[in-house]
């Protein structure tokens, strides 16, 4: 029987649950109990009982037995993090293992080949087995590491961090303003334990070196608080990891601080106290439209209004404004997080980005009727910013009646103030 129907048939989930998770899966490529663990459906205690049950292995919570010192270090350190898994006991000629997945056929040959005996597989959760090699071997070097690596890269209010894979090394390098800049070189030896620590800190699988994954993460040192994404990609070379940093707490630019003339910013105020309407901030990448789109928030967020933003994350947090973040990996898309904000009611609707055709289509629709919209799009000049809405299929009639203005802007070097 499958787990998500012994996890319903024993009322542990809903059938709702169990859909939502599947549908998780197609996305992420995580296994089914990891999904409703995740999502806060079941504990780890339940889900280890499940498995018991399902696999017909026993099941063991590491917490409430002692393991052998001596049994532990026939198995090395790199070897248990990377298979997730520790050793209890060894008797006989056989060797207890516990383990996050039992059934994981290469994990068990290596240790039969490392330690010449018989390997007994028990299921543990992770949190347990984490818990218990940190016991056993201590921190690993690579988490000190990574945590300097962020460290640094917020100290230097780096935007992104790149671990890129090379023949002989692989380099760190921060996106600092719009410039790359080289902090680091790792060597080849070390680069993939290093990726694996990252993984296991987003809880991604380390196993899995062929297939993209992204992540999450809430990161705090001292007094530096951070969101961290992550995204992963398989190269020839082995993974390139990509980690974009925000800091929630940022201080939210006025308006009359973003650098605007006298001129465009009295046009600018007067396009956005339209009760309806489509307005767009364009520009490349990294040219600052999301802090556009966000002092434009604070400017127009009062308490009499209705104000809703949908983004993809959500960078920094605005008092008043109902913020939604877009989760591609579970289907929860611009769109559809756009149908489900106008039954809310909106004065104004803001979208990070309009990247596609349907998104792009309600927003005109929405833009033509009692609702302001306010979105950022790609774009290297405002005339190709409409062109761009025209090649991904809108109607240039509905272009016409609902587009009310659009902001193009770009980032210039200017002398700090002293």
């Amino acid at each position: 029987m499958k787990i998500g129907e012994l996890l319903i048939m024993n009322g542990l989930i809903t059938q709702d649950q169990l859909q939502h998770a599947l549908k998780q899966q197609i996305h992420s490529g995580k296994k089914l109990g990891e999904l409703l663990l995740g999502n806060g459906n079941i504990t780890e205690r339940q889900l280890l009982e499940v498995l018991e049950f399902q696999l017909g292995i026993p099941a063991v919570h590491l917490n409430e037995v002692t393991l052998d010192k001596k049994t532990v270090h026939l198995i090395h350190e790199s070897t248990a993090r990377k298979f997730n898994m520790i050793p209890m006991e060894e008797k006989e000629g056989k060797i207890k293992i516990a383990m996050l997945d039992p059934l994981h056929h290469e994990a068990i040959q290596q240790i039969q080949l490392a330690t010449g005996l018989i390997v007994l597989p028990f299921i543990s959760s992770r949190s347990e087995i984490d818990q218990a090699i940190i016991q056993h071997y201590g921190v690993s070097d690579s988490t000190e590491e990574v945590n300097q690596i962020i460290q640094a890269a917020a100290e230097q209010k780096a935007k992104d961090i790149h671990l890129i894979p090379g023949v002989e090394e692989a380099v760190v390098k921060f996106l600092i303003g719009n410039n790359l800049v080289k902090h680091k070189s790792i060597p080849k030896d070390h680069h993939e334990a290093l990726i694996n620590r990252i993984k296991m800190m987003f809880n991604l699988f380390a196993e899995q070196h062929k297939l993209p994954q992204e992540g999450r993460l809430s990161w705090q040192k001292e007094s530096k608080q951070l969101d961290l994404r992550l995204a992963t990609l398989p190269t020839v070379n082995g993974e390139h990891i990509l980690i974009r940093l925000f800091n929630p707490l940022d201080k939210i630019m006025k308006m009359t601080e973003l650098g605007l003339s006298d001129s465009n910013h009295q046009a600018i105020e007067k396009l956005f106290h339209q009760q309806a309407g489509l307005i767009l901030v364009s520009g490349p990448s990294f040219s600052g439209k999301s802090s556009t789109l966000h002092s434009i928030l604070q400017e127009l967020n009062k308490d009499n209004l209705n104000i809703i933003s949908i983004e993809d994350p959500v960078e920094r947090r605005l008092s008043g404004v109902s913020q939604v973040e877009v989760n591609k990996r579970i289907g929860y898309s611009y769109s559809s997080a756009l149908q489900s904000a106008l039954y809310h009611d909106p004065n104004i609707i803001m979208l990070d980005d309009l990247s596609d055709k349907e998104t792009a289509d309600m927003v005109v629709r929405a833009s033509l009727a009692d609702c302001l919209l306010v979105c950022g799009s790609p774009g290297r000049n405002a005339v190709l910013t409409i062109g761009r809405l025209i090649e991904i299929g809108l109607d240039p009639h509905l272009i016409a009646a609902s587009l009310s203005g659009v902001l193009s802007q770009r980032l210039i070097r200017k002398v700090c103030v002293q």
